[in-house]
């Protein structure tokens, strides 16, 4: 019988379908696979990594929250005809007929920003829970 050489692998990180070893190689979960065995005899002295750590998932929620402000945003934009926020904001800095409705819409987009970052450094120093996408956009200032 072939000797199972485990020297190779340093992490081992779970994965839905298998393990991504050295955060390089995914190995599937199959039996027959070789590099399977070898993690398989690797985890019996070793604890594999979670498959996203508590920084990655605060990441990816972060990042679903700034898309779903900025749709928020974008909607609102969109109810006075401009494509969204950008072009909104894009009439706001020089006179013209829209100069003071772009206006209006940059300084509550930017008043969003503001409460969104509130309630991101209460989450990051331990004050509150994240919110839900709903409770989130509820707690941002209302246009008018």
């Amino acid at each position: 019988m072939k000797e199972i050489n485990t020297d190779w692998i340093k992490t081992v990180k779970e994965q839905k379908d298998g393990w991504l070893v050295n955060n390089s190689m995914l190995v599937p979960n199959d039996k027959e696979n070789r590099h399977y065995i070898e993690v398989q005899e690797w985890l019996k002295d070793n604890t594999p990594e979670p498959e996203f750590t508590d920084e990655e998932i605060f990441h990816r929620k972060q990042q679903a929250f700034n898309n779903d402000i900025q749709i928020h945003l974008d909607t609102k934009a969109k109810e006075f005809r401009y494509d969204n926020m950008m072009s909104a904001r894009s009439y706001a800095g020089y006179e013209n007929a829209f100069q003071a409705e772009a206006q209006k819409l940059a300084v509550w987009a930017s008043n969003c920003w503001v409460k969104a970052g509130e309630i991101e450094a209460d989450v990051l120093a331990g004050n509150r829970e994240m919110p839900t996408t709903d409770e989130l956009l509820a707690e941002l200032p209302v246009y008018g």
